[in-house]
């Protein structure tokens, strides 16, 4: 029946995707960098971490072991519970292409038995060379040894260009092929200020897996963008089109200037193209104690997790959600006017009274409050909505209801 009622202009990226895609979470580390939040708690970390581990988010970077002792401290407090919980969820640590920065992963990793995936970046685009003052053979030989110190001691590597998406074409094949001839068996792809375009993601990654990965399974690639001209989802998506196997991204999409691509915008995504397994169950959770932790409030209308986006006043939506009702069918009810079923996120659809509402709207709201709707009282708070210009609340209703009672 759903093939019949709804109609798509694309196929959906499963059908030309066989495969789940991963998730890393970029919170505690590439989120920590926004200038407006504030830093958790240690206990407020793990909380996090733990929920992230419900939701099935494949791993999450847990911070930088060489900023500081009390970072490095609080880093192996986090492996060491996550041990002992026996959480799925993998973890992984940052790091320049610098052996001290390497050196203190492993020293994470060696203290506490837990596998740590290293990431370790560098950036790839000439204006960054320039400003570094870097020589391309000079960032291949620490690339060979920063790789080859993490391998030699059991950790796996991820290499993060950074800057990728402003990259030239033959700098990032040697840096990368660097890598993976040291051993690295992870690449992120990077879009650092923002600056790609859904085509030019694609195109992007579609080089990197035909040109630098071809055959090769023991690679895997990721995919890391930024929303300064807010392409952040659209990018994504287009580099798992391209065939990323992961896409990196933060709870409500915190992160430097703009942000990052937003956790719960992709996940929602994967699971509505069939690209994931996702425990949505635990979504809201998710995002409502990134909020609490992180101090950053949720937009009522923000995209998956808003307080509003399942709510309606305008009296046409209204009608017909009410009539999908009166047909007693349940997918007719969650996609006539949405599309995302609120169901699957344990909500449902609200209908409100407002200046442009209609009848539906009251007959509606009535029927929740258990109140009649009769032609006159009808007549009375649609009058009160236009007048007032707002929408009524509840208390508003009821007055109006007890003085035709």
């Amino acid at each position: 029946m759903k093939n019949n009622l709804l109609y798509f202009w694309e196929d959906k990226l499963k059908s030309r995707i066989n495969k789940k895609i991963e998730l890393n979470d970029e919170t505690l580390r590439d989120g920590l960098q926004a200038t407006y939040v504030k830093h958790p708690k240690l206990t407020q970390k793990i909380k996090f971490i733990e929920t992230a581990d419900k939701l099935g988010i494949t791993s999450i970077n847990i911070g930088f072991p060489v900023s500081g002792e009390r970072e490095k401290k609080e880093i192996i407090e986090i492996a060491n519970y996550a041990k002992k919980a026996k959480l799925k969820i993998k973890l992984e640590c940052g790091g320049r292409m610098l052996k001290d920065d390497v050196k203190a992963i492993i020293d994470v990793s060696q203290k506490t038995g837990v596998p740590i995936e290293t990431g370790l970046f560098i950036a790839s685009s000439k204006i960054r060379h320039i400003v570094e003052k870097w020589d391309i053979k000079q960032m291949g030989k620490l690339i060979q040894e920063s790789v080859k110190l993490a391998t030699d001691n059991n950790l796996e590597v991820m290499f993060v260009s950074e800057d990728t998406s402003r990259s030239h074409p033959k700098t990032i094949e040697y840096l990368y092929k660097k890598a993976i001839d040291s051993g690295a068996t992870r690449l992120c792809i990077t879009d650092t200020v923002g600056q790609a375009t859904p085509k030019s993601t694609y195109n992007l990654v579609r080089f990197v897996k035909t040109k630098i990965v071809k055959n090769n399974k023991k690679i895997k690639l990721d995919w890391h963008g930024h929303n300064d001209r807010g392409l952040a989802l659209a990018n994504a998506l287009a580099a798992i089109s391209a065939g990323a196997d992961c896409i990196q991204a933060t709870a409500l999409g915190i992160g430097e200037r703009t942000g990052n691509t937003a956790m719960e915008e992709i996940i929602m995504n994967l699971y509505l193209e069939g690209l994931s397994d996702i425990n949505l169950k635990y979504l809201v959770d998710y995002s409502k104690i990134a909020s609490k932790i992180l101090k950053i409030g949720i937009k009522p209308n923000a995209p998956i997790i808003g307080r509003d986006i399942f709510k309606t006043a305008t009296g046409v939506h209204a009608a017909a959600i009410k009539k999908a009702v009166d047909q007693n069918n349940d997918f007719l009810v969650g996609n006539v006017y949405s599309s995302i079923d609120p169901v699957i996120l344990g909500r449902s659809h609200e209908i409100l009274i407002g200046p442009i509402s209609g009848r539906a709207n009251v007959e509606w709201y009535l029927k929740q409050i258990n109140v009649k709707a009769t032609p006159e009282l009808i007549k009375i708070i649609l009058e009160k909505a236009k007048l007032e210009k707002k929408l009524l609340s509840k208390s508003d209703i009821l007055t109006l209801v007890k003085s035709k009672s």
